[in-house]
């Protein structure tokens, strides 16, 4: 009985962290920009100089390339929204036509 306690217990505790969720948003260098977990979707605010250059340039890529690409929805001088990005790795991504630099400044999940 202690033993297949134990073992319950161990499978708990290595499996249990797996089951949640989370979504990541890395720079275009790779960099974190913000995490949240136990979260299946989200809303994802990119603030950054001169958003309205990047509205049908800039996109979110899944990492592990498993999830389309997600399109900004709303934008405004300094925002792009995404909305309803779900639960993954995401990369800020640009495509050859735009600026050379993205000036992000602040990524909030929501």
């Amino acid at each position: 009985m202690m033993r297949e306690s134990l073992i319950l217990l161990l499978f708990l505790f290595f499996t249990l962290p797996c089951l949640s969720e989370e979504i990541r948003i890395a720079d275009e260098s790779g960099l974190t920009r913000a995490v949240k977990r136990n979260i299946s979707s989200g809303d994802i605010y990119l603030y950054l100089k001169q958003a309205r250059i990047y509205k049908d340039r800039l996109q979110l890529k899944n990492v592990d390339g498993l999830l389309a690409a997600q399109e900004p929805d709303e934008i405004s001088d300094e925002l792009l929204l995404f909305r309803e990005v779900p639960a993954g790795s995401w990369r800020v991504s640009r495509d050859g036509s735009s600026p050379s630099k993205i000036n992000l400044y602040r990524v909030v999940i929501e």
